[in-house]
């Protein structure tokens, strides 16, 4: 359908209205075009000029509803492409319709009518429009494949049938709900640990990425992994151990990785990105990242059972960990898990978990989600109000300043919030 309709929808406002009034307000076939026309006090002739049907013109506001649903998506900065995350997907598709309803209730109710229409007006409709946003997500979850069939009904049957009010008015938590849609089982995760923290068995960390946050660096128990600290200042090194490995006389990245790019012991389409695209040059430009992205390959390579990143995430910039998190550390296969121990817990596109040491029960997995829809894309703000020292979290500094006009504020440091230290997140589990 021609993107020119609904332009021609948006030149007459009371028309535009009084169709988004009818549309979002009944199903389909009991929408009435003689009703927009009568109360938008448009004439009738000129109508049928532009749109030919009913269809036409339910197809032209829906357009304008889908396009208005993906701009709301696209200023959260969520990367669908990238991101495997079920609790974060499923939480920027919900969220997105809460969104829309915050801007329109009406745009809100016309999608929900719109997917409650029968399967194959619904079908046919979605050939002919702009593309939809809630079909982005479902062929997402569809292709990372961690629902079953029964489980993805009841995903769209939510959506559907959001409790929109309830979730409003906060009698239920967004964050609960996922939960227990994605049957959060890590919640219950344990791994023990001694109390004198001198000990942590490695091998019980299951997933391909473990993000591990503490204060202690468990140098003690990590003799029989393989270290990327270890090999960070020996690049030479590294080199040669990289050529010996792979019968290479000549030490060339890009001509040994594509060799590699169809191996199960590296994610092929993580690993063609980097080197076909800017990435690569980034990388290898920056000593640092070029040392990591080096001796992980070697590790891989080596088929290394457990990579270990030890305390380096704190001494990176947000470039450095944005980089390692999203490009580097995604090309690791399935024979090789990667654990980042350290004492920061850094909101990025690869990990969706953490785990963490309670005093009482061990270490316990947690989502990073939990925290990062909290607190990611704040602003935490240090300052002094009426001559007490402070900080918090703000959604804006807009926002800070219109709550404290009757004070006297000077503002210390602004920040926006990329990661949380160790001893914040301690006292943050615990509410969870």
């Amino acid at each position: 359908m021609s993107k020119d309709k609904t332009q021609l929808l948006l030149e007459n406002k009371k028309v535009f209205e009084e169709t988004l009034n009818e549309f979002s307000s009944k199903p389909y076939e009991l929408a009435s075009v003689n009703e927009i026309i009568k109360r938008s006090h448009y004439n009738k002739g000129s109508f049928y000029y532009r749109f030919k049907d009913k269809y036409e013109l339910y197809v032209s506001i829906l357009d304008y509803v889908f396009v208005q649903q993906i701009d709301l998506f696209n200023k959260t900065s969520f990367d669908l492409t990238t991101n495997n995350h079920i609790n974060a997907i499923l939480h920027a598709l919900f969220n997105n319709l809460l969104n829309l309803y915050k801007l329109d209730s009406r745009f809100y109710h016309l999608v929900i009518r719109f997917y409650n229409e029968k399967t194959d007006f619904v079908s046919s409709t979605l050939e002919v429009s702009v593309p939809s946003l809630y079909e982005r997500f479902i062929k997402k979850l569809n292709h990372i494949g961690s629902f079953n069939d029964s489980q993805m009904i009841i995903i769209e049957s939510i959506y559907k049938n959001l409790p929109i009010e309830k979730l409003l008015n906060q009698d239920i938590r967004l964050e609960e709900m996922i939960n227990q849609l994605s049957n959060d089982k890590y919640k219950n995760d344990k791994i023990e640990i001694d109390s004198e923290d001198k000990y942590l068995d490695l091998h019980h960390f299951k997933d391909k990425f473990n993000y591990f946050i503490t204060d202690n660096d468990f140098n003690n128990s990590l003799n029989e992994v393989f270290i990327v600290n270890d090999f960070l200042f020996e690049e030479s090194k590294i080199k040669r151990l990289i050529k010996r490995k792979t019968f290479q006389l000549k030490f060339d990245v890009r001509r040994i990785l594509k060799k590699y790019i169809n191996k199960p012991i590296f994610n092929g389409i993580f690993l063609k990105n980097i080197l076909e695209s800017e990435d690569y040059v980034n990388i290898v430009k920056d000593d640092t990242l070029r040392n990591i992205f080096y001796t992980l390959i070697y590790g891989i390579i080596d088929l290394n059972e457990i990579l270990v990143i030890n305390h380096m995430i704190s001494d990176l910039n947000d470039k450095q960990r944005d980089i390692l998190f999203n490009k580097i550390l995604p090309i690791n296969g399935q024979l090789t898990k990667i654990l980042i121990i350290d004492k920061v817990l850094v909101f990025n596109g690869c990990l969706n978990s953490f785990y963490m040491k309670d005093d009482l029960t061990g270490v316990k997995k947690y989502h990073m989600n939990d925290l990062s829809v909290q607190y990611q894309n704040k602003y935490y703000i240090k300052y002094i109000i009426d001559g007490v020292y402070s900080s918090d979290y703000f959604d804006s500094i807009d926002g800070f300043v219109k709550n404290h006009t009757n004070s006297e504020i000077k503002i210390l440091e602004v920040k926006t919030v990329h990661e949380l230290a160790y001893h914040q997140i301690k006292e943050l589990v615990n509410k969870i």
